[in-house]
């Protein structure tokens, strides 16, 4: 299990979502051109171990964050299919000095879960634990996405201007954003307004802005009606998004970063705030 390419495409099944051109569309985005980043959200049962995970990129990524420990470290690795293969860095003691932490895990794609053996390399404690997303939800839409645009001959650089939305039980097209002009390689699909349900964000910037500087298109998935909605909200915010689920806490590379409350964003209260804050 792992990556199959098509012609104008690509599906993994690591995303939990597929990446496919469309070989009837004037202008299908081809696969090579197209990089789509799942960020997960994921809490121990008992709320002790928060683990945010970048998948779907060709080395895994992310951060972890032990509450009781008060204990902060970042990780990279390998995903197989499902399977995940992590260690934590400390760029202070340089990538070639040992991981404190080893991380062995299996992704339930459709129940957004992971199954994981963490091993403190410090101590040789094991804990084996089930990472389930922050705020549950019981139908969690399955989708694949057509993105389709255009050749700017002139940048050698592809562009995407509409993405067909088909749910991935039915085959059936669902939705189609349309209306905009994003850079296919800077896309991610992550829940950022902590409801359970991923969302969409691509960058409307060249690949030369600053993360600081960078723009982003959002959709967010509203579950009433089952559809993806630009957000203005979102959008007015300057910088590359890096959610903290333990505090509803949006951060935008920048001076912006603010708490999500009931569907609006107020100035953060605590900024940079951990899961034992």
């Amino acid at each position: 299990m792992g990556t199959t390419k098509f012609k104008w495409g690509v599906f993994s099944a690591i995303f939990g979502v597929a990446l496919l051109g469309n070989a009837s569309a004037a202008e299908p985005v081809p696969s090579d051109e197209l990089r789509l980043q799942v960020k997960r959200h994921l809490v121990s049962r008992d709320r002790n171990i928060w683990l945010d995970i970048y998948t779907g990129t060709w080395k895994s990524h992310g951060l972890m964050q032990i509450r009781d420990e008060r204990f902060v470290t970042s990780f990279e690795g390998y995903q197989r299919g499902t399977k995940l293969d992590l260690k934590s860095y400390d760029a202070d003691r340089g990538l070639e000095a040992p991981p404190l932490f080893s991380i062995e895990g299996d992704l339930d794609v459709m129940k957004a879960t992971m199954t994981a053996k963490i091993t403190d390399n410090r101590s040789g404690v094991v804990r084996n634990v089930t990472l389930v997303p922050p705020f549950p939800i019981k139908d969690r839409p399955a989708f694949t996405f057509k993105f389709l645009g255009y050749h700017d001959a002139a940048a050698y650089r592809w562009h995407v201007t509409q993405i067909q939305v088909i749910d991935k039980n039915t085959k059936q097209a669902v939705q189609t954003l349309s209306g905009f002009d994003a850079m296919p390689l800077a896309s991610y699909y992550e829940d950022i307004n902590f409801d359970g349900y991923f969302d969409l964000r691509m960058s409307a910037n060249s690949w030369n802005e600053s993360i600081a500087n960078e723009n982003y298109l959002y959709w967010l998935y509203d579950p009433s009606t089952k559809r993806f909605k630009r957000s203005a909200q979102y959008e007015a915010q300057p910088g590359f998004l890096d959610t903290s689920f333990w505090c509803k806490e949006l951060r935008f590379y920048g001076p912006n970063n603010f708490n999500y409350i009931d569907g609006k964003m107020v100035p953060a209260r605590n900024t940079f705030c951990r899961p034992w804050d």
